[in-house]
């Protein structure tokens, strides 16, 4: 009988070696893995630092341009109210010789206007 223990003990024993030689291997593959997994994300990194700081030193120069037309504009808006004042001053009334159709009531008598003549009346 203690022969046939020592054989289960034996088998025991190889499954148990066999059994952490397995999770030993699972483990150094997940060490390389998480070293991979590391490698790579210091290089995602820089590469993000190099685009950020790429963006950064175009939002710069378009923060610049801005600043310069809001300078220029703000140089020019004066104009505006210049013009507008002139305007009136030489301006002629501008009377529509014809009635633009969509506004005008129909007569009873009156058939609608083709598509081609849509706008305006020229009766």
């Amino acid at each position: 009988m203690p022969n046939s223990q020592d054989a289960r003990f034996d088998r025991l024993e190889t499954l148990i070696d066999k059994g952490f030689s397995a999770l030993a291997q699972d483990i150094a593959d997940t060490k390389s893995e998480v070293v991979n997994i590391k490698s790579d994300l210091a290089q995602f990194r820089i590469e993000t630092r190099e685009a950020i700081a790429d963006v950064r030193s175009e939002l710069k120069n378009i923060r610049n341009r801005l600043d310069a037309l809001e300078s220029a504009v703000h140089n020019i808006s004066g104009y505006a109210k210049e013009i507008d004042h002139l305007m009136e001053r030489v301006s002629v009334p501008i009377r529509l010789t014809q009635t633009p159709t969509r506004y005008r009531t129909p007569h009873r008598t009156e058939a609608r206007a083709p598509a081609s003549n849509f706008w305006f009346r020229t009766d």
